[in-house]
């Protein structure tokens, strides 16, 4: 009972950081479906206007804004590359990061994706030779 109460009591403060987080986005948020519990917390966001989004917070302490920037920089260089890959979406002081207080000392870092359809593979993907 306690792992169950501790687990609830994580997620509900992650939906907490994300609505926080997405405050500071021009979107209109009507649904927010938690995806994933991984080394990032991910959501779809989806909006008003029928738009989808992929929220993460992410949970690393050893990833900085400079390094989850870098990563959304090469997602848009693919991008412009006619790569099917998502997009990052600046928040409203235009940067792709977006720092969440959840608490007097703690930050989290949370970035927003376009949403690329799809489905997760549900088995394994083996190595060994076809």
């Amino acid at each position: 009972m306690l792992i169950i109460s501790a687990r609830r009591s994580m997620l509900l403060r992650a939906r907490k950081t994300a609505l926080n987080a997405l405050a500071n986005y021009k979107i209109d948020t009507k649904n927010l479906k938690l995806l994933e519990v991984s080394d990032s917390i991910a959501y779809r966001v989806s909006t008003g206007a029928g738009e989808s989004y992929l929220l993460r917070q992410h949970q690393n302490p050893n990833l900085n804004s400079i390094a989850i920037s870098s990563e959304l920089s090469w997602l848009e260089f693919l991008h412009r590359k006619n790569f099917n890959s998502p997009q990052g979406i600046t928040n409203l002081e235009q940067s792709f990061v977006t720092e969440v207080a959840v608490s007097s000392e703690s930050k989290l870092l949370c970035t927003l994706m376009s949403w690329l359809p799809g489905r997760t593979r549900q088995e394994r993907i083996s190595l060994a030779p076809v």
